[in-house]
């Protein structure tokens, strides 16, 4: 097979070697699409690498699986990098620091006609069977502008960052009563007397049977690691497949009858109705095909019972007012038992954030009430409905510094933001996308600035820009033996200064929904798309500037 290495001096070659073979409980991919990414022009990295297969912003087809989760034909994308979900920095969120990440890889790379999916890295492995192979092969840089974002705005969602309640003995914001497992027709529910829980329930068509089937199959799986992980493992591992439920709810699967309106007003009523009577809801989502809620029952009260109210009373208002007849929701639901206030604040802010994180701007179906968890955490005294988008689309003073593919990409996902660069040439491309792209002499303040280059001239900008209490977010690091001057007017400003480095799990998940809604296409981003043997030419190109981004595609239909 051929294969792109990198030879040193910033040169590419591309010569033969052998198809690897598919390892033991991995994956073989036939590549359909490969990005060159920008990190390896740097030859200061580079060379240090030699010899090295370029390639991890890749997409491909499965022609060997030793795993159910992956058959043989399904399109997948494989991080290059994966996390053990174990460890403590994992624990943390931290997933570009633990051992394994650092450790794993694709072998031999992904511009190879073939690559190697080791077990380990299947952590961070998507089926991307709906996407086109060359948006799929950017959900690794996308993952890394959506770390990038989060780390600017502030924004932490709901996710594995924390294990509530692992090393906590009746936390003190819940009642202590003892824990209840109830098992239902697929998952088991814990429950406690004066708990709160967050709750997801669906539509009866959102998910496939073959998506249902890898998801049991998964649960099997869990079920029979049960006596061979700490109880941390096994926490972590059964959130993180909550969390690839909650992402597949989001791409907006099915009939989606909730995009009607009138269906999801219906919808937000039922929520609402036996509010301070039957329980106290703090706060409730209703999405195209799915819905969630906080909610606490009140005593008397089941949280079986509440769930089975809401769910048969908005099924008959939904039909009758559509017109049609059959199941509208599945019968199973999902629901977490906050343990603490963390906990609490992650699930306001999954619940809240959720239509803005699927491009739903100005929301009229979700929002929170006037209730104040014991708990102490939560947002204000009044309730808000049409809830105000934040996180990615809150804000409005948002500055990009660089429109290479980085800065293009973050200002893709950040509307109203506005993008700086040099080049004329790059600020056309922007503007032909729909940004606000502007030569530096035309700069505003901003509350949160990307500098994508690595370079001080770049941050320099960046601090003459930030308005007080802003926050410099550096995508990309210096070179070897440069160390970021920061000037003293930083602190007497309060600036906070942030750095972010490559992505995770949850971000390559949220990327990939992202291209779902339409956020991203690869014409946006790759200005060429050219054969095996073009990429040397091309690679010395993007070097100097010439092009914007080059991808291999295998085969016509990659595009």
């Amino acid at each position: 097979m051929k294969v792109a290495r990198y030879i040193g001096n910033g040169e590419v070659a591309i010569v033969d070697e052998a198809i690897p073979s598919c390892p033991e409980g991995g994956l073989l991919v036939r590549t359909e699409a490969c990005g060159l990414c920008s990190g390896e022009l740097m030859s200061w990295y580079m060379d240090r690498k030699v010899p090295h297969v370029l390639g991890h912003e890749v997409s491909g087809v499965v022609i060997e699986s030793q795993d159910e989760r992956f058959p043989v034909g399904s399109r997948v994308f494989p991080h290059h990098h994966a996390p053990c979900l174990q460890c403590e920095l994992c624990r943390q969120g931290l997933y570009v620091h633990c051992p394994h990440w650092k450790r794993t890889k694709l072998a031999p790379g992904g511009m190879a006609d073939f690559f190697a999916v080791d077990a380990e890295n299947l952590t961070d492995t998507l089926r991307t069977d709906d996407l086109r192979p060359v948006d799929a092969a950017l959900i690794e840089p996308l993952a890394c502008v959506v770390k990038s974002i989060r780390r600017g705005t502030g924004f932490q969602p709901m996710g594995i960052t924390t294990v509530p309640g692992v090393d906590k003995v009746a936390p003190s914001t819940q009642a202590a009563d003892e824990l209840v497992v109830r098992q239902g027709a697929n998952l088991p529910h814990w429950t406690r007397p004066g708990a709160t829980y967050s709750v997801t329930f669906r539509l009866a068509d959102a998910v496939p049977r073959h998506v249902r089937e890898e998801w049991r199959l998964e649960r099997e799986r869990l079920a029979a690691m049960a006596d061979r992980l700490t109880e941390r493992e096994l926490w972590n591992r059964k959130h993180l497949h909550a969390e690839r439920v909650q992402s597949y709810l989001n791409e907006g699967h099915g009939s989606s009858i909730l995009r009607d309106h009138r269906a999801a007003g219906l919808v937000q009523e039922g929520l609402k109705h036996f509010d301070g009577e039957r329980y106290r809801l703090y706060a409730w989502c209703v999405m195209p095909n799915h819905v969630h809620a906080i909610v606490e029952p009140l005593p008397g009260y089941e949280l079986a019972e509440i769930l089975h109210s809401w769910k048969s009373f908005t099924a008959r208002q939904v039909n009758k007012l559509l017109g049609r007849t059959g199941d509208v929701w599945q019968s199973e639901s999902y629901d977490h038992l906050i343990r603490d206030a963390e906990d609490y604040q992650h699930a306001l802010d999954y619940v809240l954030y959720n239509p803005a994180k699927a491009g739903l701007l100005n929301y009229q179906f979700v929002g929170e009430t006037v209730h104040r968890w014991r708990g102490g955490a939560g947002r204000g005294e009044h309730a808000r409905d049409g809830r105000d988008t934040h996180g990615l689309e809150a804000r409005a003073t948002a500055a990009v510094i660089g429109l290479g593919v980085m800065g293009l990409m973050h200002c893709l996902l950040l509307p109203g933001s506005v993008g700086y660069d040099l080049s004329p040439g790059r600020i056309e491309w922007a503007t032909r996308q729909g940004i606000d792209a502007r030569l530096p002499d035309d700069a505003e303040p901003a509350d949160v600035i990307f500098v994508c280059p690595g370079s001080q001239a770049a941050f320099d900008f960046a601090m003459r820009i930030a308005n007080p209490g802003a926050t410099i977010v550096m995508f990309a690091p210096l070179g070897p033996g440069e160390a970021l001057a920061v000037p003293q007017e930083a602190y007497f400003r309060d600036i906070t200064i942030r750095h972010s480095y490559s992505c995770g799990p949850e971000d390559t998940r949220e990327a990939a929904e992202a291209i779902r809604d339409g956020k991203l296409k690869a014409e946006q981003v790759v200005s060429e798309f050219i054969g095996m043997d073009e990429l040397p030419r091309a690679y010395g190109r993007m070097k100097r500037g010439e092009i914007l981004k080059p991808m291999i595609v295998w085969d016509d239909s990659a595009k």
